[in-house]
């Protein structure tokens, strides 16, 4: 059964969703990520729990490019996190992993400084910092993402 809410704090608002985003579900979807990704309340950016997704069809990753582009409007940054194999399958075939953030975990947000990643230094003036569980997706261990080594 499909169901998408969102859990608001000051800095990120997670998006989750559970079941199928399909023809039937895809409207809600969209409503909820476009909702939450043009929303003034979450400065920080947008995550899409993507761990209890089972199915994703074309209206549902296009909805999270669109996710990804009204973040950007907002000078935000959208991130998925925990897709199940299938689903990280799928977004690795359309290159959507190049585009946006993969994290293993909603844990793995925890260790990262401001949310887009940057941590200023004593000048003010913007330092990257290599975050765990925020490595470029196609790096990650196959084992990792539920697949035998020899798979890839």
């Amino acid at each position: 059964m499909f169901k998408c809410w969102v859990e608001d704090s000051p800095f990120v608002a997670i998006v989750h969703v559970r079941g199928d985003v399909d023809l039937l579900t895809a409207s809600e979807f969209r409503a909820c990520v476009h909702t939450t990704a043009s929303s003034d309340t979450n400065h920080g950016g947008m995550v899409v729990d993507l761990s209890e997704l089972e199915y994703i069809d074309a209206s549902g990753l296009l909805t999270l490019e669109e996710g990804r582009q009204l973040c950007r409007l907002h000078s935000r940054e959208l991130v998925l996190i925990a897709p199940s194999p299938h689903v990280e399958r799928v977004l690795e075939m359309l290159r959507l992993t190049d585009l946006l953030p993969v994290l293993n975990s909603i844990e793995a947000l925890s260790v990262r400084a401001p949310f887009n990643g940057t941590q200023l230094d004593k000048s003010g003036i913007g330092v990257q910092q290599s975050v765990p569980g925020r490595e470029p997706h196609r790096e990650r261990d196959p084992q990792e993402r539920g697949r035998p080594a020899s798979d890839e």
